[in-house]
C-alpha cells in the first residue's frame, strides 16, 4: 500500500515513475504508463512498454486500459474483437494478455470503466453490450412539435381588413381590436361575449351588496331610534311637570 500525490492510499504503481498512483491520477496523468498493484513490481519489476498485440509502442496511437489494468492500442482491440463472429457472449470478448472481460459489467462504476464504456461507444462489436444511449431528438428548445396539414390552411377563410386613401381612421375613443384571421360571427367561440357577461354579473352582485349594507344600517338606525325615544318617554312620565308641581304646592 502507498500513497498517492493526491494523498489517496492505494495499492497501484506506476512502472514508469515508479510511485504510487491511485485510478483517477491514472486516467488524467499516467494515460500512457504500465501501470500494475505494487506487489507485481516487486516481483518483476522489468516490463516491455509496447502493445501486447501488435509489438508496437503505446507511446503512439490512442489507448484503452482495460479494468485489469492492461494497456492496448485502441485499433488493435477492435480489430481483434471484429474477427470474432457475431453472436459471440460478452464474456468471449477478453484481454489478450489476462483473459480477463474486456467490457466492465453494468454493475461497475469506477472511472476506469466508465472511460472504456466512452472509447468502445463506437465500436461496432461493443454496442450490444454497452448501455443504450438516451433518445435526442433536434428540438433542443423543448417546443412542442405540430403536426401542420396543408389541406387545412389551403381551405381556411381569413378576413383581412384593407383601407384605401379615401377612408378615415378613427383617432379617438376604445375601438374593438382587429384579430387577424377571425371572423365576427366565430368571437363567441373564443369567450368574448361570456367574459363580458361575466363582468356585468360580477358588477350587479356587487351593487346588491352595498344595497343590502346600507339597508342594515337605516334599519338598525330606525330601532336604535325607537328603542332610545321609547326610553326617553319612559323616563319622562316619572317626572312631574312644573304645573303640577305648583298645585301640589297650593294644597
Amino acid at each position: 500500500m502507498g500513497l498517492c500525490k493526491c494523498r489517496t492510499v492505494t495499492n497501484l504503481f506506476c512502472f514508469d515513475h515508479r510511485k504510487n498512483v491511485c485510478e483517477k491520477c491514472i486516467i488524467t496523468d499516467h494515460p500512457q504508463c504500465i501501470v500494475n498493484s505494487y506487489l507485481q513490481w516487486l516481483q518483476d519489476s522489468d516490463f516491455k512498454d509496447e502493445c501486447a498485440i501488435c509489438k508496437t509502442s503505446l507511446k503512439e496511437g490512442e489507448l484503452i486500459r482495460l479494468c485489469c489494468l492492461d494497456l492496448f492500442h485502441l485499433e488493435c482491440i477492435n480489430a481483434k474483437c471484429n474477427m470474432l463472429p457475431e453472436n459471440t457472449p460478452i464474456n468471449k470478448y477478453t484481454c489478450p494478455t489476462c483473459k480477463r472481460q474486456i467490457i466492465p459489467s453494468e454493475n461497475v462504476t469506477s472511472p476506469l470503466a466508465s472511460i472504456i464504456r466512452v472509447k468502445l461507444a463506437d465500436s461496432k462489436w461493443a454496442i450490444p453490450f454497452l448501455p443504450k444511449k438516451p433518445a435526442t431528438t433536434e428540438n433542443s428548445n423543448n417546443m412542442p412539435i405540430m403536426d401542420v396539414n396543408l389541406s387545412n390552411i389551403q381551405n381556411a377563410n381569413f378576413t383581412v381588413n384593407t383601407y384605401d386613401d379615401r377612408d378615415v381612421l378613427p383617432t379617438h375613443g376604445p375601438t374593438k381590436p382587429q384579430i387577424f384571421g377571425i371572423r365576427d360571427g366565430d368571437e363567441d367561440k373564443y369567450g368574448t361575449k361570456k367574459n363580458e357577461n361575466n363582468l356585468l354579473k360580477e358588477f350587479i352582485s356587487s351593487l346588491n351588496v352595498h344595497q343590502r349594507f346600507y339597508k342594515k344600517k337605516i334599519l338598525y338606525g330606525v330601532i336604535a331610534f325607537i328603542i332610545i325615544f321609547s326610553i326617553l318617554s319612559i323616563i319622562s312620565s316619572f317626572i312631574p311637570s312644573n304645573a303640577e308641581k305648583d298645585i301640589n304646592d297650593k294644597i
